[in-house]
């Protein structure tokens, strides 16, 4: 699919494929397949219509490698994206998220991850964009308090999503995704704020 991508800094061409990496995710947003259980597979050993899932990093492997070739010819001046978007669930969940970051890395020229920010921790998240240097974070919190984005990223950790954020911002260019609802819309101009203050793409 080829992407118009456009933003207050740049306009940039890029070819984007999105990748699910996990169903497992902390977090029971009201809209999420997983929570309206709207989701085609079923797993008869728990009687759920949800069936819990890591992409197997042998499976990843040996579809890039028969795919690459493929890549390299639709090439777009360098901006071949791979996406680990936490539709069904939040990517830093996958116990082996580095080496399908790694995996990643080999073919295209930048890995985003799109996360809730409620996992793991700074010292982490700093050492996971040490060692990947193609990577960026995308963080969707989406309130200026626990109180506000708990109403819709429910059960996550607000505040260590803040911190991890944060922390990703000192090392890499990292975006902030804040979607706007009725309960949150009043906080917009201070995340504006907080977002300029941290130099953070909002």
């Amino acid at each position: 699919m080829d992407v118009i991508h456009v933003d207050k800094y740049k306009a940039q061409r890029f070819l984007l494929f999105n990748f699910e990496t996990t169903s497992y995710c902390n977090a029971k947003c009201p809209s999420c397949f997983r929570t309206t259980e709207r989701y085609f597979f079923y797993d008869a050993k728990n009687r759920s219509n949800f069936k819990l899932k890591h992409l197997s990093t042998e499976d990843f492997d040996v579809f890039l490698w028969k795919n690459g070739k493929y890549l390299r010819d639709i090439r777009l001046s360098n901006n071949i994206v791979a996406k680990f978007c936490g539709e069904l669930g939040d990517p830093l969940m996958h116990p082996e998220i580095d080496k399908l970051v790694l995996l990643a890395s080999n073919f295209f020229d930048r890995v985003e991850i799109y996360t809730n920010g409620g996992l793991r921790t700074p010292k982490w998240i700093k050492s996971f964009l040490q060692k990947n240097k193609k990577l960026f974070l995308i963080f969707s919190i989406d309130g200026l308090t626990h109180k506000t984005n708990s109403l819709y990223r429910i059960d996550v950790n607000t505040n260590l999503a803040f911190n991890n954020m944060f922390e990703s911002a000192k090392h890499r260019v990292t975006k902030w995704d804040f979607t706007v609802f009725d309960h949150n819309f009043q906080e917009v101009d201070q995340a504006i704020v907080l977002a300029r203050e941290k130099d953070i793409k909002l």
